[in-house]
């Protein structure tokens, strides 16, 4: 299996929709799927101050939606659960785009230009 590709957000151009500094030019295509990652953080022993390790956290998810020569556009999107009522147990998942911005008070997890961005090469199924 190859590596996934990785890139940089390079623009934010709406609360949906961001553009990336990869295209045509590394393969990109319409409806690949990327992960936009915070910066690495580094995990420390409390006691000793020793670095334990580090790791960083998914911002948001987007999809291509339009590709360039050198760089593409991406949106948002996401699967919501709705119920019909909270007395029957049916429900039923939509594709729905979901805003980028949510801040966090210990890990930014605001998308920002700069951001770095890994494809998605396999995705878990939706619960049922």
């Amino acid at each position: 299996m190859s590596e996934p590709l990785t890139g940089k957000i390079s623009n934010i151009i709406d609360s949906y929709t961001v553009a990336l500094n990869i295209g045509k030019n590394k393969n990109v295509t319409k409806g690949m799927r990327f992960k936009i990652l915070t910066k690495k953080i580094e995990i420390k022993d409390p006691e000793r101050g020793e670095v334990l390790g580090s790791m960083e956290f998914e911002k948001a998810r987007v999809e291509i939606s339009k590709v360039y020569e050198k760089f593409s556009l991406a949106e948002t999107y996401g699967t919501v659960s709705t119920s019909l009522s909270p007395m029957f147990t049916f429900s039923t998942s939509v594709q729905k785009q979901l805003p980028i911005a949510a801040a966090s008070q210990e890990i930014d997890r605001m998308v920002k230009v700069g951001d770095d961005v890994v494809q998605i090469t396999e995705e878990a199924s939706p619960p049922e």
